[in-house]
Parts: C-alpha cells; sequence; structure tokens
C-alpha cells in the first residue's frame, strides 16, 4: 500500500497492547510512535531494549483483565507484568534523566504523566484512567493529539 511508517501510530489494546510493547521495545524504528492500551509486558519483562522510542501507555486504574500490578495465570505458567516496572524500562530506554515526569496535567480525566528529559526523538507519556479494561471514551483523540504533536523525523 505504500505507506510511509515513519507517519504511522501504531496502537493495541489488551493483548494487542502487549504486541505493540514487545514491537517497540524489539524493533522501534518499525513505526514513528507506539501507544499500548492495557497491556505492557510479560514476566520475565526485557531487561532492555534496543533504543529510545516514542511511546504512549494507558491503562485503567480498575483494570481487573490486565491489573497494574500484574497476574498470574494459568496456575503461574504466564505471568502478565507490572506496567510501572514497564514504565521504568521505558525511562531507562529513553535515557530519560530522572524517574520523575517532568509534567503532571488532567486530560478529560486522564491523569497523564510525561517525560521530557530524555533522548532526542524520544517521547514517553503515561496516562491513568479512572476505567477497567476498556477503551475510554476520549482515548483515541487524545493519543492522536499527542502523536501529531511530536515533532516529525
Amino acid at each position: 500500500f505504500d505507506l510511509d511508517r515513519k507517519q504511522i501510530l501504531l496502537a493495541g489494546f489488551s493483548a494487542g497492547a502487549f504486541q505493540v510493547s514487545y514491537l517497540a521495545c524489539l524493533s522501534p524504528q518499525t513505526f514513528a510512535a507506539y501507544a499500548p492500551l492495557s497491556g505492557g509486558f510479560w514476566q520475565p519483562q526485557p531487561e532492555s531494549c534496543v533504543s529510545p522510542v516514542r511511546l504512549f501507555q494507558s491503562h485503567g486504574w480498575r483494570d481487573t483483565v490486565v491489573p497494574l500490578e500484574g497476574r498470574t495465570l494459568r496456575a503461574g505458567q504466564y505471568i502478565q507484568g507490572d506496567i510501572f516496572a514497564g514504565l521504568a524500562l521505558w525511562r531507562t530506554t529513553n535515557e530519560c534523566d530522572d524517574q520523575d515526569p517532568t509534567s503532571f496535567q488532567e486530560t478529560n480525566g486522564f491523569m497523564r504523566r510525561n517525560w521530557t528529559d530524555c533522548a532526542a526523538n524520544a517521547a514517553l507519556e503515561f496516562a491513568l484512567f479512572p476505567g477497567g479494561h476498556i477503551i475510554p471514551p476520549g482515548w483515541s483523540d487524545m493519543v492522536l493529539d499527542w502523536f501529531e504533536a511530536l515533532p516529525t523525523q
């Protein structure tokens, strides 16, 4: 289809968010940016990722399908990872100067944290919303606004 991958935001929900996270980690140059929603890494989590990435992670506070803390499935055969541990990996990958976000804001019920003290061409934002395992109203517009505001690569 002759699409320019440098103009594509790859997003995924739930199991798709896990896939988006791994692709962002292992092949960050495949797309311009990544937006996992309600998913992250499985345990054991990768120890490192290939290079800095532009990523907008979102998650529901009340998600019981993919809890923020992770959970075990099938008697410990599979373990969903801790979303905050994943954010720590993204901060390291993106060479952020500090663990603390550089800004906080609330947008239409989304509590957003942003790290801007990171490597050139990297971007990292986390949005927490009060709901559960859903694609919340306004999510796609919020993420698209974030993506369109990123500098072109």
